[in-house]
């Protein structure tokens, strides 16, 4: 219907990975400054594996189905899996870029950045930046080093875009 979450989007980005908890207000600066608006982040990333009643007839079945296809849960699959999940959400969020956060303490985002990678930017050619952190230590990389890597990032994104 044309009505958009964030007035003036230039781009539909992906950030895959947590926002830093310790400056969440990253988000806005990013809506504010460059026009992002994030479509997919690591919780809609992968969206329930099923819908049925099975609640009602087996209830313990139902939640166990459940737990496990969490998307975080379900990024500990196979490769191929995950891999053609990350296509199939980025192709349907017609996503203009992609953001891999991840924290040097969590390794399962960390160790899945080159699916990302190779699903998003080799399959489909869309640009994606891995920046690496912390999502609760900001002395890891600070609020401020975040704002200008991703504000290179972007920039680079608009130079590209007007050329």
């Amino acid at each position: 219907e044309g009505i958009q979450a964030v007035p003036g989007v230039r781009l539909r980005v992906a950030w895959w990975g947590e926002i830093p908890n310790f400056d969440t207000k990253i988000v806005r600066w990013l809506a504010q400054d460059y026009g992002v608006n994030i479509v997919v982040d690591l919780f809609t990333l992968l969206g329930p594996l099923f819908e049925t009643d099975e609640h009602l007839t087996d209830p313990l079945k139902y939640i166990a189905r459940k737990t496990l296809s969490f998307p975080v849960v379900r990024l500990s699959g196979r490769f191929s899996d995950v891999s053609q999940d990350i296509t199939r959400v980025a192709q349907e969020s017609h996503i203009d870029a992609c953001i891999i956060y991840t924290s040097l303490g969590c390794t399962q985002i960390s160790g899945i950045r080159k699916v990302y990678r190779d699903a998003v930017s080799e399959k489909l050619g869309v640009p994606t930046f891995i920046l690496d952190g912390d999502y609760c230590d900001s002395r890891v990389i600070s609020g401020h080093q975040i704002r200008a890597r991703l504000g290179e990032f972007f920039a680079l994104l608009e130079h590209q875009k007007s050329q």
